[in-house]
């Protein structure tokens, strides 16, 4: 086994990498692992990263790469140390077609003394790569052969798929019954003239091949099927097309094989027993069923098309909106159901922390206990006693005084001479001489001295009870005593100042626990604007107000539950000033006030975050020590203890902590504590002191007063900072951004760039334009009208980001897409495609030019929301658009462009009628995964307006138009990544938009899924909609699209449709031959080399030949008549024949693009 491991590479689907190593290190640890030696590991690491064209990246972590980098290094850890196994699982995904092309290349080199197994999704990698070809359904291997061999078994059947530019003809999909036993079929794809005769046509392929089924007609692109078994005509049948072209109507033809997609499919249909919307049987070219305008419900699959959409009357006006809020509101209300412990740990976090901290740690006023004034108090003390003379008298009251200290092991120092010296000469008696004595003896008159120690509180009443004891027991006896206790009396003032701090502390409790509420109504909404859910539902017609007027109810509902529990909490704490009587009521009304300005404060902070948990622990320590400054400032100023500010300063500061709604509360709470406790006082009390302050002018003062130490100035502060954050929240969504915008990229562009004038005129008008794209330019500028209720219109788009480098993503493009044309923007990475689509959104805005959805300018629109602040918006445009162009002119760009005054049709609309022209798949799916696929489904219904009794009807529709149905009840979160974008796709083609964007719809889906998403796009063009797709998928964009550019560094470098580019760029015909037998093998190479002058052989296995025949000097019909007579002569087992791919024309363009990523454009 251990040998096997030596000698075998794995590329697995997801990338097993280590985030902390180096390209190069991931290397060395892998041929270390294999034991290669040290040398051969350098060369061969070297070798493997300038192929794969990482050496760049060699001293770069893995967690630094782009996904292509990362599978890129995956393959090569499978190849190096010389695995002579190397297993590959979809090594292409996440690959741009560029570095798809190029990674098959480098496999096909690399394959030489290798045996390698290799999975995809891409049935032209398969083809390309695969030598044989095994498919596998639900677990079981159902074929396996060569690509030649597999083609001829599975390939399509005579099928019809016969659409036209104004309304449906016919749909039929691809895995009809089989008329003939016919293997691999022929596409022949026509682009036709203006007087093109499709009924000709049709006669003359007829005559040739009676079996021949017209596949698609639409736009300007006509094609049939042709059965392979008609092969021996085809030289006749091209040959009649060619010299009949003009007469026709035919600008040019192609021809295609078969593709190991339709192979693919064919052998899952027939292991798929239930019906199927792409399993409809064809019926035969030019019945009487082929000619019906009208789609049965059965074929549309369930689609909702244009003719049943008007059977829908939308809600409009206050119904749609309170519609909309439902939906918002239901969408807010799963979200806390799906994630119930992020609520519990939200509203009982908050309850129980307030708990805990409210029964930790009380302020309690408790009276002094009395105090026994005796020596015990201080533990064993000494007793200095002095006799000066001797009497009974001085007997019998040392006897006594050392009865009363015996008890306490106090000692007695008799001192001789002077006490006082002795008592500051010895150091001693400093702390264990509490009370010293002296008694002097003159004649008749006995003197009793007696001293006490300073720094004991109580010395002196304790002296005085030591000497009072000692003559009280010699006047009545050794029995006798006084007791001297002392008992300070209640102080109303200091019970006062503690009520003062009691409240302060109650609010610091509850600041933190609010602190853990307010912050937790972060969540959703910094989730949905990370995943652009948010931007999607705007684009789908939701008002900012809706959306966020929405969020604040569901949140004030459960606020306002959470401050009903925290009463409870008041209550079992018996703290009762703030749930007795009325007061429950004024309590209500201050936590009311502090929700409503507390939970717009958290909407508004955050934009400031991209991550929700982060957000969360961010906003609640933000909250909490907000509160607690802000009350130690405003305690500070109170107090006077910063002298040096003045009183404006003062004034200043503490109107700005007004906008903090946790200074709020502290201040309503500790103010509101020490009001209704010196109410408590003053009514408990017959004869008030003075200093209580409790004069009816007091006691009586109203608690919402303005005045200092009254809550009226808090709740106002609240209450208007409450609107003052909504308002921002609306000004951020409508205006701030546009403003932002709008300065950028007027006044920076105008002023702080001239000197990049020169480099922006070199940059747009430095290359030639094709002549295609020029004439889509020239007919918007000069034929405007007739194209401004296009779709979409788009007219000298310029997007530059103002940076280092200076980047401009997007020159000057113009174009127009009209109804029912499926438009393919295809691209490189950074050659401008998302950029774009940012632009058609309303993601960004265009630095010139401007966009237009069914008539609307969204320009226009954008700087709608600036004339709503003045009239500076209104006036500073149109003078920038007067004086831009003159004051910096482009070459290339248009100094036509219409003032707000010019386009006044198309100015006067909502943000939200702009939006809802669109329906948007983005890039990244734009899900709420908390939702399954039905409730979001219904959630984006209710934007549209469907009526609630049509909603079931209508999310049924779509998603079985999707194949969606047996997934729609679970959550999204457990889709895969197919589904989720099918998702998406079928959100985007929901309620009434006129135009869909399509952002790579299809990446990830098997072929399968993908065919049934083409089938949906196909049917939502027909149904009279305009569609704009994005794709690596170059097949993909030959079924759907009926005109498509390519986009190089921003610019469109040609246009038309795709066989209309395979015709003009494509100057290559691809040969694939089998030959049976090793013997003639050789003569057949010399002979295609003298016959085709200049044809390469581009690969050989297997007797499988593939060659490249240039087009010049060849014919279709010169092409099969030779081949046809060469398959006999050299015992050809098969060959195919077949046109460039739009793939490959896409590769000539896009290896003139050498920018960055497409993140940056």
């Amino acid at each position: 086994m251990a040998q096997i491991r030596t000698s075998l590479g794995l590329c697995p689907q997801q990338n097993l990498l280590f985030d902390h190593l180096t390209v190069s290190e991931h290397l060395y640890f892998y041929c270390g692992v294999k034991g290669i030696p040290q040398t051969t590991c350098l060369e061969e690491t070297g070798s493997m990263l300038s192929a794969f064209k990482l050496l760049e990246k060699r001293d770069t972590f893995s967690k630094s790469l782009s996904g292509g980098m990362k599978r890129k290094l995956a393959i090569i850890i499978a190849l190096i140390g010389g695995s002579k196994v190397v297993i590959l699982d979809e090594p292409t995904s996440g690959m741009d077609p560029v570095s798809r092309r190029t990674t098959w290349d480098l496999l096909q080199a690399y394959k030489q003394d290798r045996t390698i197994l290799l999975t995809t999704h891409y049935m032209d990698e398969a083809d390309v790569l695969g030598d044989r070809i095994a498919i596998m359904v639900q677990g079981t291997l159902r074929c396996c052969g060569s690509s030649v061999f597999l083609k001829r078994l599975y390939g399509p059947f005579p099928l019809l798929i016969l659409r036209r530019v104004r309304h449906w003809r016919l749909l039929v999909p691809p895995f009809a019954t089989p008329p003939s036993q016919s293997g691999v079929g022929y596409h022949i794809v026509m682009v036709k003239e203006p007087h093109c005769d499709i009924d000709e046509i049709s006669k003359l392929i007829h005559y040739y091949a009676s079996a021949a089924t017209l596949e698609t007609n639409v736009g300007n692109e006509l094609s049939f099927i042709l059965p392979q078994e008609y092969t021996h005509r085809f030289e006749a049948l091209f040959t009649a097309l060619e010299e009949n072209q003009e007469k026709l109507g035919i600008s040019s033809f192609g021809v295609s094989i078969t593709t190991m997609e339709e192979v693919f499919l064919r052998v899952n249909h027939m292991e798929d027993s239930k019906p199927d919307i792409q399993a409809t049987h064809s019926p035969s070219v030019g019945s009487k069923e082929s000619k019906n305008k009208d789609v049965p419900s059965s074929i549309r699959g369930g689609f909702p098309t244009q003719s049943e959409d008007a059977t829908i009357v939308f809600n409009t006006g206050c119904s749609l909106y309170c519609q909309q809020f439902c939906a918002m509101f239901a969408k807010r209300l799963m979200h806390s159901w799906r994630h119930w412990r992020v609520l519990l740990v939200q509203t009982l976090g908050f309850v129980i922390s307030t708990l805990f901290l409210l029964k930790s740690g009380d302020l309690k006023y408790e009276d002094e206990k009395t105090r026994q004034m005796n020596l015990g108090e201080y533990g064993q003390t000494i007793v200095p006693f002095s006799i000066s003379g001797r009497s009974n008298l001085t007997t019998s009251l040392l006897t006594h005084l050392e009865n009363i200290l015996k008890p306490g092991n106090h000692k007695i120092k008799e001192v001789q001479g002077d006490l006082l010296k002795y008592l500051e000469g010895n150091e001693e008696c400093i702390h264990l001489c509490i009370v010293a004595l002296s008694v002097k003896v003159a004649a008749n008159r006995t003197e009793l001295t007696v001293l006490f120690n300073n720094e004991a509180y109580h010395s002196p009443s304790l002296s005085l009870a030591v000497v009072d004891n000692i003559l009280f027991m010699s006047l009545s006896g050794a029995d006798a005593s006084i007791t001297v206790s002392n008992k300070p009396q209640p102080h109303p003032q200091a019970k006062e100042s503690l009520g003062s701090a009691e409240g302060k502390v109650v609010a610091l409790k509850i600041q933190l626990g609010m602190a853990l509420l307010v912050s937790g109504f972060c969540f959703l909404p910094v989730a949905e604007r990370t995943t652009k859910a948010k931007h999607m539902q705007f684009l789908s017609g939701v008002s900012v107000l809706v959306y966020w007027l929405s969020a604040l109810v569901f949140d004030f509902i459960v606020f306002l539950v959470s401050c009903c529990l925290l009463l409870v909490v008041f209550k079992y704490c018996k703290i009762d000033i703030y749930v007795t009587d009325y007061h429950i009521l004024e309590t209500m009304l201050i936590l009311t006030l502090f929700g409503w300005s507390a939970i717009p404060l958290t909407y508004l902070m955050s934009f400031l975050f991209s991550k929700s948990t982060s957000a969360y622990i961010k906003l609640i320590m933000f909250n909490y020590v907000s509160g607690i400054l802000s009350i130690l400032i405003d305690t500070a100023i109170a107090a006077k203890i910063p002298l040096t500010l003045s009183n404006t300063t003062k004034t200043v500061l503490l109107s700005s902590l007004l906008l903090f709604p946790t200074y709020n509360l502290g201040k309503c709470i500790g103010d509101y504590t020490v009001i209704y406790q010196r109410k408590i006082q003053c009514t408990q009390r017959q004869n008030v002191p003075k200093y209580l302050n409790c004069g009816k002018e007091n006691t009586e003062k109203n608690i919402y007063s303005l005045k200092e130490h009254m809550i009226g100035k808090y709740l106002i502060a609240m209450a208007i900072a409450g609107l003052v954050f909504l308002l921002f929240i609306f000004f951020w969504e409508n205006i701030f951004w546009k403003l932002r915008t709008f300065i950028h990229q007027h006044i920076y562009f105008g002023v702080f760039k001239r000197y990049k004038t020169d480099r922006i005129s070199k940059e747009l008008s430095g290359e030639s334009e094709d002549k295609d794209v020029e004439n889509e330019r020239r007919r918007i500028l000069y034929q405007p009208e007739k194209l401004l209720d296009s779709p979409v219109l788009i007219k000298e788009l310029t997007k530059i980001y103002f940076k280092c480098p200076l980047t401009l993503a997007v020159k000057n493009i113009s174009l127009a897409v009209q109804e029912r044309e499926c438009f393919g923007l295809l691209g490189f990475n950074g050659a401008g495609k998302t950029t774009t689509f940012q632009i058609l959104t309303g993601e960004r805005t265009p630095t010139t030019g401007d966009v237009f959805v069914d008539g609307i300018s969204i320009t226009k629109n954008i700087l709608k929301e600036l004339e709503k602040m003045g009239n500076f918006g209104q006036k500073y445009g149109k003078r920038f658009k007067q004086k831009r162009m003159s004051k910096f002119p482009i070459p290339g760009v248009s100094s036509t462009c219409r003032t707000p005054e010019e386009t006044e049709g198309q100015w006067n609309y909502p943000p939200e009628t702009v939006r809802s022209k669109i329906g948007y798949c983005p890039q990244f799916d734009a899900l709420l995964e908390f939702m399954t696929g039905r409730e979001i489904m219904i959630m984006y219904a209710r934007i549209w307006g469907v009526p609630e009794h049509q909603i079931q009807s209508y999310v049924g529709k779509s998603l079985n138009s999707l194949d969606l149905e047996p997934h729609a009840n679970y959550l999204i979160s457990t889709y895969s990544g197919g589904n989720k974008r099918r998702l998406s796709t079928a959100i985007a083609t929901m309620g009434k938009p006129s135009v869909i964007l399509l952002d790579e719809p299809s990446t990830g889906m098997d072929p399968k899924a993908r065919r049934l998403l083409w089938n949906t796009v196909i049917k939502i063009r027909e149904s009279g909609k305009a569609v704009i797709i994005t794709s690596h998928s170059m097949e993909e964009c030959e079924a759907l699209c009926t005109r498509l550019s390519i986009m190089v560094k921003g610019k469109l470098t040609c246009l038309g449709s795709p066989q209309y580019l395979k015709n003009k760029f494509g100057n290559i015909y691809i040969l694939k031959a089998k030959v049976k037998s090793v013997e003639t093998l050789k003569d057949f190479k010399i002979f295609i080399t003298l016959t085709f002058p200049g044809s390469k052989l581009k690969q050989e296995n297997q007797g499988i030949l593939h060659y490249y025949i240039p087009s010049k000097d060849n014919s279709w019909g010169k092409l099969f008549g030779i081949l046809e007579k060469a398959k006999e002569q050299f015992n050809l087992e098969d060959y195919s024949i077949s046109q460039i791919t739009l793939e490959q024309v896409f590769l000539a363009f896009a290896n003139q693009d050498n920018t960055g990523n497409d993140d940056k454009a």
